[in-house]
């Protein structure tokens, strides 16, 4: 129960910025069975049609769309969806956000997160960061 809570938590804080109004609905929602199965099936993907520096890319993509350095913090074993907003102003791109599995309650996380941005503030249960 308590790993669930601390999932919820990141999850609000991965959405945080991107908190949509009703008339704001996703262009996409992707879920993945695991990084660790999307990682594998790019790979063979890659193999397949003869392509090797296509796979090499993929944990980055994945830590970029993400916003999380590395994956520190996520179960890599576990699903995880990505949603992609229209972006609040027109011209600019899409907005992604994610709903990330975790390794702990949140620690490991939120550590690499202050580690990537130069400020972060804390009200209550919610975390703000910014600066990259």
């Amino acid at each position: 129960m308590q790993r669930s809570f601390a999932s919820a938590l990141i999850a609000l804080l991965m959405l945080l910025p991107v908190w949509a109004p009703a008339e704001r609905q996703p262009l996409a929602v992707l879920e993945l069975t695991s990084c660790n199965a999307f990682s594998g099936n790019v790979n063979a993907l890659a193999q397949a049609i003869n392509q090797p520096f296509i796979a090499m890319g993929v944990n980055g993509w994945l830590s970029q769309v993400t916003a999380c350095p590395n994956l520190t913090g996520v179960d890599v074993n576990k699903p995880l969806r990505l949603i992609v907003l229209p972006p609040e102003t027109e011209g600019l791109p899409p907005v992604t956000a994610a709903i990330l599995p975790l390794l702990d309650q949140g620690e490991l996380m939120l550590g690499a997160l202050r580690g990537a941005f130069e400020t972060s503030t804390q009200d209550g249960d919610i975390h703000a960061f910014t600066g990259a």
